[in-house]
């Protein structure tokens, strides 16, 4: 995951593997949902509110 660029999930801030836009299956899956809480479960994920 060194990629430098965000996950396409709007309020995700990590970072996902080469080749790919989404950091998880979970944002992935988002799609083209307007979301406003991450649930990725990646530690230290800003857009879960419910682990801050």
């Amino acid at each position: 995951m060194a990629t430098g660029k965000k996950c396409e999930n709007s309020p995700c801030d990590c970072v996902p593997a080469d080749g790919s836009k989404y950091c998880s299956a979970y944002c992935e899956g988002a799609g083209e949902r307007t979301e406003v809480v991450c649930r990725c479960g990646h530690p230290g994920c800003k857009g879960d509110i419910t682990t801050a």
